[in-house]
């Protein structure tokens, strides 16, 4: 496990940001991890790729409502669980380093990926390319920003619009 990982997770938490951990490495050990970094909901209820590969996709998808830790994933069924997660209307952010990962950080909503110590293709998908996971909060802080003024840039078209239509109107009354 990497350095600062729970912190992060903690902030993410308090920012109202789930977090699930998908990889290809044994559930007993995903399990543990997932425990101690703290990752969302019960992080005991593991999901392996042998038993969700048998499942229907709908089943799928409404175990992401549970299950935030999913184990021996093959590379595609990452980018399925991305994309039945953006179906439920979910906003995705895939963080990963791996070539395993390449196609979740395709599928997501945002790919992020290190400078370092990831592998050539993990560096060439994401949008995003970060020195170290605390930039993670970094990034959200600036997209809350963002998110703020567009909210403030909306509703100031309303009240010109609404201010335009009542000016109009006063101008035809007349």
């Amino acid at each position: 496990m990497k350095p600062g990982v729970p912190e992060v997770v903690k902030r993410l938490k308090d920012n109202g940001i789930r977090t699930l951990i998908l990889t290809g490495d044994r559930p007993e050990t995903t399990v543990k991890i997932g425990g101690e970094i703290g990752i969302d909901n019960n992080p005991n209820y593991c999901l392996c790729g042998k038993i969700m590969a048998q499942m229907e996709l709908s089943d799928v998808a409404r175990q992401t409502d549970y299950v935030s830790v999913f184990a021996r994933l093959l590379p595609s069924q990452k980018g399925i669980l991305i994309m039945l997660l953006q179906q439920r209307k979910k906003i995705v952010v895939m963080v990963g380093d791996g070539a395993n990962d390449t196609v979740a950080l395709k599928v997501a909503d945002v790919g992020i990926s290190f400078v370092e110590n990831s592998s050539p293709l993990a560096k060439r998908v994401p949008k995003i390319l970060i020195n170290d996971l605390a930039d993670l909060l970094t990034i959200i802080q600036s997209a809350k920003r963002v998110k703020q003024r567009i909210k403030y840039l909306t509703l100031f078209r309303v009240v010109i619009l609404v201010s335009m239509f009542f000016i109009l109107y006063a101008w035809m009354l007349n």
